[in-house]
């Protein structure tokens, strides 16, 4: 995975809130969960199931796929669950004798050509991945069916549940798959719209490879991991293995008159070993195993003309709009793309009357390239479903001569790139895995840049020409500038901005990515820690030595609650690579009940809060405690930020530290106040000398004290400012003797009076 590609996009936080309504909790319904979540807005995603997951089979992870979930820090997981599986070959086999007929390299050529690799997992693995990076963003309701939507004002949109509740929402998103309640209103037909059916039936069985692996005409199957197509008269089998190779995947299409679209109806095993039963030993041997399949029915689905309701406030997503027939790979992979592309843009929203325009923007961004994989899909079941004769000849000769050239250049790849030894023989394989520009057409598109590459936003324009009117160093310090001054919880929004500031990849490195690490560190960002449920300080004091003089070398940063270290990404703000950390044992009970007692305060006094404490790693029986609190609240325009740092030096008996506060208002302006405080405590020996859960207890006391002294201080300077230029400013500030009363501000409005300041804060204003 290339790394700038991974860091790529930075996710900003929409100016404007809405509460969105996703309805339908498959692979579609969670990323868009996730995308829009990130993005800033209100999720309530509702499903008519009574228990959420997958179907048993497998799914392949394309490249373009793969990369996503690489971006949204997921890469480590599918290594854990899939990195044995991962195909070397995609390989063609007649159906009846097992002859290879075709081969595509998959392991390490997708990597070098696409930037990222292949993989083949388990839906219910995939599925758990999204659940879970969804889960902070989205209020879940099961059992709830949608049955009628509304778009009349003044009540509309809104969503009558069969349960009578009605839900109302800014937008609501359509990800409820092929049989789409919403996709209803949208074309307003009933049945699905422009479809044909194939005449075909789709079954999945999964085996467990240990039923099978003890036999030798099956074990290549287990030992190699390929992905394996046999392509025959009127139907084909795709199989792999899954899950580490304990279990192996098969798909198989055949002709059949079924009734379900979905992936929830029982199919007859003796049905289908009859309809294999003069193919290849392998495959009958494997349905011979076979304890239970899974059937749906095929459908050609023509494009929908929108995919919009005319209201503006509804729109469709994944097999909603664009249902995928299975021979190209890549159903969950455009429903994923569509999440991403929908989240991008409404990062950018800051009023409600902008989001026809975005879903505009949206339909224009996405509609093309689903339609163009639809046809493609399509054109792959003719292709593997030609029966014996003439056609069936031209296809397989023509697959083994560009096969040829595939293992030839192979050979060649070992002493580095291969040559074009035959031309671009490719563009005419029946073998479309092989098809170098159709593989870049599909692998290499990322729905981030797509977005950025949109140039209808208002202000790319401006931005543009500013761009070519600054010079390198003037745009490096201008952006560096920018990012030091982000006010709290909007970093997203100025990393934004300041890619349009700059756009060369080394500048960004050289410029804006150290500035960054400042930004992190001052301001105590926080992050999810790997393999555990709470979150982490990223400061000074987390930053753990590299023990190498290479200035290269990665750094790692220490998360002393779960005692691992982890490396972390400045920009997409994600840690990854979690490794376990020695503490030094001479001080960590100290520090585990300072620890422990933080934890109690930020119970009492920070609910939403994060704290760390750490051992000094230069200083012997020197302790950091470090807390942070942070508040955004986009619908009434305010952010605000809590951090404190506390030195306990148990070698003088003292406790020394430092208070920060942040508020940003930027409606009908753009101000921002800040406060320093700096405390000094002396420990009195009898804590000294407690044992260390006592000392611990009491020294967050003393902080306690103090830190209820200075707010208020805080009040009583708002109590002395100007009547008439800080009487609104007074009775919002969201700093309370209840430590941060954030809520105080509901329905402040920031008026053009608020120019000057006095006190303790210092402001800025514009």
């Amino acid at each position: 995975m290339k790394q700038e590609e991974v860091n790529k996009s930075c996710y900003r936080k929409a100016r404007k809130q809405l509460k969105i309504l996703v309805v339908g909790c498959g692979l579609g319904g969670l990323a868009a969960a996730y995308a829009l979540g990130r993005a800033g807005h209100s999720i309530i995603v509702v499903e008519s199931s009574p228990s959420i997951g997958e179907v048993g089979a497998g799914i392949q992870v394309c490249p373009n796929l793969s990369r996503i979930l690489a971006k949204w820090g997921l890469v480590h997981k599918l290594k854990s669950i899939a990195e044995r599986d991962k195909p070397t070959w995609f390989t063609f086999h007649r159906y009846d004798t097992g002859e290879v007929l075709g081969m595509s390299r998959l392991e390490g050529k997708l990597d070098r050509d696409h930037g990222a690799p292949w993989y083949v997992v388990h839906r219910a693995d995939l599925y758990d991945m999204l659940f879970a990076k969804a889960s902070p963003y989205m209020d879940l309701r099961m059992e709830s069916k949608v049955v009628s939507l509304h778009f009349e004002q003044p009540f509309g949109p809104c969503a009558i549940l069969q349960t009578g509740e009605v839900i109302f929402a800014d937008l609501i998103v359509g990800a409820d798959g092929i049989n789409s309640v919403v996709r209803n209103y949208v074309t307003g037909q009933t049945e699905i719209p422009l479809s044909v059916p194939t005449g075909d039936l789709a079954y999945r069985v999964v085996l467990p490879t240990r039923t099978f692996v003890d036999d030798p005409q099956l074990r290549h199957l287990v030992d190699e991991p390929r992905i394996r197509c046999w392509i025959g008269p009127g139907r084909h089998v795709v199989g792999y293995c899954i899950r580490n190779r304990k279990e192996y995947n098969m798909v198989l299409v055949k002709p059949g008159d079924g009734h379900s679209y979905s992936w929830t109806a029982e199919g007859n095993l003796e049905e289908i070993r009859d309809g294999f039963h003069e193919w290849d030993p392998c495959v009958q041997k494997l349905l011979s195993r076979a304890e239970s399949v899974l059937e749906s029915k095929l459908l050609i689905c023509r494009p929908l003309k929108t995919w919009i309701h005319s209201s503006g406030r509804a729109v469709l997503l994944g097999d909603s709009c664009h249902p995928m027939l299975p021979y190209r790979a890549q159903g969950s992979a455009m429903a994923i793309e569509d999440a991403v592309v929908l989240g991008n843009l409404f990062s950018r929203i800051s009023d409600n009357s902008q989001i026809p325009d975005l879903l505009k923007a949206y339909e224009g961004l996405r509609h093309a390239r689903a339609s163009a994989t639809q046809a493609a899909s399509a054109r792959n079941r003719s292709v593997y479903h030609l029966p014996d004769g003439l056609e069936q000849e031209k296809r397989d000769a023509a697959m083994k001569l560009a096969m040829e050239e595939e293992l030839l250049n192979y050979e060649w790849s070992k002493d580095g790139d291969p040559p074009s030894v035959f031309g671009n023989r490719n563009r005419d394989n029946p073998n479309a895995w092989s098809d170098k520009n159709k593989n870049a057409e599909q692998f290499d598109y990322d729905p981030d840049t797509a977005v950025d590459e949109w140039r209808l936003l208002p202000f790319e324009f401006w931005t543009e020409r500013r761009q070519r009117a600054m010079e390198s160093h003037e745009r490096i310090q201008a952006a560096c500038d920018f990012l030091l001054q982000s006010p709290p919880g909007e970093i997203n929004d100025v990393l934004n901005d300041v890619r349009n500031i700059i756009s060369d990849d080394e500048l960004l490195q050289e410029g804006i990515v150290p500035a960054l690490k400042r930004y992190n560190l001052a301001q105590f960002i926080t992050v999810d820690v790997p393999e555990t449920n709470h979150q982490s300080i990223i400061s000074e004091a987390a930053r753990l030595s590299t023990g190498s003089e290479d200035e290269e070398a990665q750094e790692r940063w220490l998360d002393p609650r779960s005692k691992k270290s982890f490396v972390f990404d400045h920009i997409a703000l994600e840690a990854s690579d979690p490794q376990p950390f020695e503490p030094n044992e001479d001080f960590e009970t100290f520090r585990v009940a300072l620890e422990k007692a933080s934890l109690n305060y930020l119970l009492a006094h920070f609910h939403d809060g994060v704290s760390s404490a750490f051992s000094n790693q230069t200083t012997p029986n020197q302790f950091i405690l470090q807390v942070v609190a942070n508040k955004y609240n986009p619908t009434n325009f305010w952010s605000g930020r809590w951090r404190s740092e506390y030195i306990v030096d148990l070698n003088d008996h003292t406790i020394k530290g430092t208070i920060l506060v942040n508020v940003h208002y930027y409606e009908q302006g753009n101000v921002q106040l800040s406060t320093t405080h700096s405390i000094s405590i002396a420990l009195p020996p009898a804590i000294v000398t407690a044992s260390p859960e006592s000392a611990g207890t009491k020294i967050l006391a003393l902080i306690e004290t103090e830190e209820g002294k200075y707010q208020n201080s805080l009040n009583d300077t708002y109590h002395e400012m100007s009547e008439k230029t800080f009487k609104s400013l007074r009775r919002a500030l969201p700093m309370t003797r209840s430590k941060l009363d954030w809520e105080k501000v509901l329905g402040y409005k920031l008026g053009a009076e608020l120019s000057s300041s006095k006190g303790a804060f210092t402001s800025g204003s514009s």
